[in-house]
């Protein structure tokens, strides 16, 4: 049993945690059953639960859904959302080799790199240009002098960011007039 769930402890409580060698460290891998995760939302997160509650069966009916209400929730981790005021939580001991690919700077890890150092996926060209992420959609990305770039092509949208800034992404705000 988990005494207490710390999602991201601050340094100096994370350096006393790895000190003291008596605690876990958070995969972000949680199992549940429905009617469980269900009820902590329904304890801590009432939007969620009332989002999940009225979630239609119908395949028909699922993506207007997702589209009219899913905007409306707050945008949270499950460990900050949930599990930090879990009321039973059981954890697990697994020894395995683990890359949360959370991060566009992750995938070179898993995708590779070429003789520039590009990471490179989907219809992409480049001349004199280093040390790129480009994941391509559907559109051809062409990259000319350019180094230390995200660059994400998707149906809808494209991002293109530095390398160093990736994690910034989620302070990005679509003005109202772009929705």
């Amino acid at each position: 049993m988990v005494e207490k769930f710390v999602e991201k402890p601050d340094a100096d409580r994370a350096q006393e945690y790895f000190d003291g060698k008596s605690h876990g460290w958070n995969a972000g891998m949680f199992l549940w059953k429905g009617e469980t995760f269900l009820k902590e939302c329904q304890a801590q997160q009432p939007d969620l639960a009332s989002f999940i509650e009225r979630f239609p069966l119908s395949k028909e009916h699922q993506g207007a859904y997702l589209e009219e209400a899913f905007p409306a929730l707050s945008k949270i981790s499950v460990d900050f959302a949930i599990m930090e005021h879990a009321e039973s939580v059981v954890a697990a001991i697994a020894e395995f080799d683990w890359d949360d690919v959370g991060s566009w700077t992750a995938m070179p890890a898993h995708l590779g790199k070429d003789e520039t150092e590009n990471t490179l996926k989907g219809k992409v060209v480049s001349l004199d240009s280093s040390n790129n992420i480009v994941i391509a959609g559907k559109r051809t990305v062409a990259l000319c002098g350019v180094k230390d770039l995200v660059v994400i092509e998707t149906d809808d949208a494209v991002l293109v960011c530095h390398r160093d800034d990736v994690e910034k992404i989620k302070q990005l705000q679509l003005p109202q007039e772009l929705k």
